[in-house]
């Protein structure tokens, strides 16, 4: 995993890269617009004292699954929960209720040098209350078997990769394509962990800055979405393919954590 830091890794959630400037707007590049309630499981996490944003998602009323490196100082010094607010039930933010954060739960593991166990657990301050706008989202587990690599990634934020894009409050959303182990070492010329898989977005979409802790879901058979990964890092967006955490392989963490 030391080759990350050689192909100048970017941390989508605070855009923290070492080739470019930091930048905190958060992006679906060449995204579509998300109807109204469309994707209801999906939360929007803003520090208001670091003025940066990451995408979470609802998996029960009182927790938010997002990314270890969306609430952490480069120290791993937790950000207090008195910085975050969590905006849920709808898909332009102006429209989206704010609630408050009580406790935060990065992964006691998390690397910032190697990125892996890039997930953390929000744990709100009071319930949230579920409408046809605001739902939970159920996760993979070890038995969950995909009946398509075509998944799809969400996020608020500009629809480009220019500095100069103002971006937007509207939710976007795009299609990504999960690539088997053996495409991705041809990438990156390294066999990635068990717990981390890459996808790469189809026609010039991608995750980019301020997309990280976000999900990335996958439909059953039955039509029903759940979240198969964590939207992570990458190299730069839309070029070479983004690594997500995957879900399955910290469902013993999460249920530890959520249960306490």
């Amino acid at each position: 995993m030391k080759m990350l830091l050689k192909l100048f890794l970017c941390l989508l959630g605070v855009g923290l890269c070492a080739s470019q400037k930091v930048n905190i707007e958060s992006r679906i590049i060449n995204g579509n617009d998300a109807k109204k309630c469309e994707f209801p499981w999906m939360a929007f996490i803003h520090s208001r004292v670091r003025e940066i944003g990451c995408g979470g998602s609802i998996i029960d009323s009182t927790h938010i699954l997002t990314a270890a490196h969306c609430v952490l100082y480069p120290n791993k010094t937790s950000e207090p929960s008195a910085n975050l607010d969590v905006y849920v039930g709808a898909s332009a933010l102006e429209d989206a209720k704010k609630l408050q954060v009580k406790t935060v739960t990065p992964h006691e593991k998390y690397s910032f040098k190697t990125n892996e166990n890039d997930v953390a657990i929000l744990t709100l301050a009071s319930p949230i209350t579920f409408n046809d706008c605001t739902k939970q989202i159920p996760l993979a587990n070890a038995t969950t078997k995909l009946t398509s690599t075509d998944c799809t990634i969400m996020g608020w934020g500009a629809t480009t990769d220019s500095e100069k894009d103002p971006g937007t409050d509207d939710l976007k959303y795009a299609t990504v394509l999960i690539l088997n182990d053996k495409v991705c070492q041809q990438y990156y010329g390294y066999t990635l962990p068990s717990s981390i898989f890459c996808a790469r977005g189809k026609g010039g979409s991608d995750a980019c800055y301020g997309d990280s802790g976000g999900p990335l879901v996958c439909k059953e058979s039955s039509g029903k979405y759940f979240v198969y990964g964590v939207v992570s890092s990458g190299y730069e967006c839309d070029s070479i393919a983004g690594f997500y955490m995957k879900v399955s392989s910290f469902i013993p963490w999460i249920q530890s954590k959520i249960s306490n």
